[in-house]
């Protein structure tokens, strides 16, 4: 199968966990033997047309501005993906990771459509409570124009893959769309990545001074969105019941929560 896989995060352009996700998808997927084509932005270092771990990877220039990243990359988008698919000698399929290909309406894609779904913007919009004046700010975020247009993407998808069973049931309730569009596919994980040695996992222990304490472990980042004040909250209950040691991983501020039970 002759797959284009669009997404505006990938190596060496990553910002989270969408981008190691397209890396590690793409690769697989060419693995499995099919011919990829990633389409992503392009930034400085790196050549227009390339092939990398067996993936064909198109690089488009865009405006790496606040403002200007996401609309500048949707246009350039747009205007070469004729392009990229007559030299690619058409596509069997177009795959969107998140809201990428979003400037890809359906009189440029002729092939079926499928898009990525790892949360919702507009479950994350109305969670954090974001004010218009924090949105046109961070207007390039999730919580900027995503929640605008993420129902156009899906709507016009033959295919829909959500992450989680919670994933899916938001975009039921959100948008309507029908149950057997949607396809719940799971994140994968390497484990040889992250093999440890019993003597690594007792110094890393010794180190956090959790020595046989049950640890519970969140990786993310440090604020609402993730989760992390509902966790906080938690924790006063789940110390009334068990001796447990957290560990918080991640980059940005801890929040202010009341753990009073």
């Amino acid at each position: 199968m002759k797959i284009a896989y669009v997404t505006f995060q990938f190596p060496p352009f990553i910002q989270g966990g969408a981008g190691t996700y397209a890396h590690n998808i793409t690769r697989e997927l060419a693995k499995s033997g099919h011919e990829v084509h990633v389409i992503a932005p392009r930034v400085t270092g790196c050549d227009k047309e390339s092939v990398e771990e067996g993936l064909i990877i198109h690089r488009i220039n865009f405006l790496n501005k606040p403002f200007l990243a996401a609309a500048s990359f949707w246009l350039s988008l747009r205007k070469e993906f004729p392009s990229l698919e007559k030299q690619a000698r058409g596509f069997d399929v177009v795959h969107d990771n998140g809201l990428s290909a979003a400037s890809l309406g359906p009189k440029v894609v002729s092939c079926p459509r499928v898009v990525t779904i790892h949360h919702l913007a507009r479950t994350t919009l109305e969670a954090l409570g974001t004010n218009l004046f924090d949105r046109v700010r961070n207007i390039r975020s999730e919580i900027g124009i995503s929640p605008v247009i993420e129902p156009l993407c899906m709507k016009r998808a033959d295919w829909i893959i959500a992450v989680s069973q919670g994933t899916k049931q938001d975009i039921i309730e959100s948008y309507g769309l029908p149950e057997d569009r949607i396809e719940v596919i799971y994140h994968g994980v390497f484990p040889e990545d992250y093999a440890a040695s019993p003597d690594e996992k007792n110094r890393i222990r010794a180190d956090l001074g959790i020595e046989q304490d049950p640890m519970l472990l969140f990786v993310g980042k440090l604020g609402p969105r993730k989760g992390v004040d509902i966790l906080l909250r938690a924790l006063p209950r789940v110390l009334n019941e068990m001796r447990v040691k957290l560990v918080l991983a991640g980059s940005g501020k801890l929040p202010m929560v009341s753990t009073s039970t």
